[in-house]
């Protein structure tokens, strides 16, 4: 499947930019920058990789897990199933990033970049706080599109949160309201084990829950100090379509030295295959 991410040096330049740009399909290399499609199924080197059986009991969404968790990156403008012209005001609030800044793109119905730009968490470091930014785009017809807001490594680059919202691109005329959202939005994917910081043996257990998905379907990789994905896997949710619920995977890596690494769980769009949700703990990860 191909990958359409960009080089984390040209994101930032076109970012601080802030113009609209042409239709971009990014070439593949690793998740280092704006993740628009999931990587391989598989890499180079030999991997293991096992998922928990449909039937297999997992505990409840809150056994043995934290209680409610607010979405790290809330996106309130614009709703969903929005109609939004350029430029677009994209505003919410996120948990605190690496120098409080935030990549916005927007992506028209094939999954090709269409306009970007970068906003900044209003608040001290280490706080929550709002963000917004008018992020300019262009398209030749009205189409379904996807606005993702995501936050990246200081380490590696990658991407180490994300959320998205889908909407309506057209290309003149007027915005038309979506879908309001009602109460304080809920984490979509909590990555309940393992915890941050915890030292990993080759073959990890990832247990959590997720908001309902396609089919109840979800991906999960681990990626290396660099940033390279070195296993990778997929599960289904453990309740009935369109309920939130336990999930669980089993996957063994291949490293030679001990290091810094990092686990994703991920949801893909049933429309383009692009990544429309992205969670991840920060681990270590030894041979």
């Amino acid at each position: 499947m191909t990958i359409r991410i960009a080089a984390l040096a040209a994101l930032f330049l076109l970012s601080a930019c802030g113009t609209a740009a042409h239709p971009t399909t990014f070439p593949p290399t690793p998740i280092r920058a704006a993740v628009l499609q999931p990587p391989p199924t598989h890499t180079p080197q030999p991997i293991s990789a096992t998922t928990t059986p449909v039937g297999t009991p997992l505990p409840s969404p809150t056994e043995g897990g934290p209680g409610p968790i607010v979405e790290a990156i809330v996106i309130t403008e614009p709703q969903v199933a929005a109609g939004v012209v350029s430029p677009v005001h994209i505003e919410g609030e996120a948990d605190p990033t690496f120098e409080q800044s935030l990549s916005l793109h927007i992506l028209d119905a094939e999954g090709n970049v269409v306009g970007q730009g970068a906003a900044q968490i209003e608040a001290d470091t280490g706080q929550r706080g709002r963000y917004r930014a008018d992020v300019p785009f262009r398209v030749d017809s009205e189409q379904p599109g996807r606005i993702i807001v995501y936050s990246v490594s200081a380490r590696d680059g990658s991407i180490t949160h994300l959320n998205s919202v889908e909407v309506r691109l057209k290309p003149s005329g007027e915005a038309t309201p979506g879908i309001a959202d009602s109460g304080s939005p809920l984490e979509a994917i909590v990555i309940h084990s393992p915890a941050p910081g915890a030292s990993l043996t080759p073959t990890v257990t990832i247990t959590g829950e997720a908001a309902p998905t396609f089919e109840q379907h979800l991906n999960a990789m681990i990626q290396d100090e660099m940033g390279n994905v070195i296993a990778t896997g997929s599960t289904l949710i453990q309740a009935d379509a369109g309920q939130r619920g336990p999930f669980s995977f089993t996957l063994t890596y291949r490293i030679i030295a001990a290091g810094p690494g990092r686990i994703v769980v991920y949801d893909t769009s049933p429309r383009d295959g692009g990544i429309v949700h992205l969670a991840s703990v920060e681990v270590r990860l030894t041979p």
